[in-house]
């Protein structure tokens, strides 16, 4: 009798811990997935120039075939989730631009949709428009109020 109870015992104790481990674990609803895609990838308008974002990497095209405007690292970017916002990149190629190397330069986007946002590079005239030499400065510097990003570009997703 006790050896028939000890295995009443051993199957309940077992089917209670499955049941506690199947209520415990967190179930995941479909509304809980942000299936929002991330800014990364190529963009490219309808004129033909471009941009990308792969990793840490930003590179600006000039057209279609991709000859490169400039590029560089990543060093700071808001959330690329979010339906505007900008990106800090230290210049790593000075490109057909003409930027100067390892300066630091903002490019923000606006009107973020899944598979659309405008896109605008710093410029003004007679604006500090290759970069400056420090992050700080760029990010100061690089503002909407300061009158850059006047003109926004349409860009696809590829």
């Amino acid at each position: 009798m006790f050896k028939k109870n000890s295995k009443k015992i051993l199957f309940y104790s077992m089917l209670l811990t499955a049941l506690f481990v199947f209520i415990s674990c967190p179930m995941v609803e479909e509304e809980q997935i942000d299936e929002k895609p991330v800014l990364s990838g190529y963009w490219k308008s309808n004129f033909g120039d471009g941009f990308e974002i792969s990793g840490t990497n930003y590179y600006q095209y000039d057209n279609s075939d991709k000859d490169l405007s400039f590029s560089g690292i990543i060093v700071n970017h808001s959330d690329y989730k979010v339906s505007s916002g900008f990106i800090t990149i230290q210049i790593t190629n000075s490109g057909s631009w003409g930027m100067t190397l390892n300066y630091y330069y903002i490019v923000r986007w606006k009107n973020y949709h899944v598979n659309a946002a405008s896109q605008s590079c710093a410029y003004k005239d007679g604006g500090n428009n290759s970069g400056m030499s420090n992050q700080t400065d760029a990010e100061t510097e690089y503002t909407e109020a300061n009158g850059y990003y006047v003109y926004y570009g349409d860009y696809l997703k590829q």
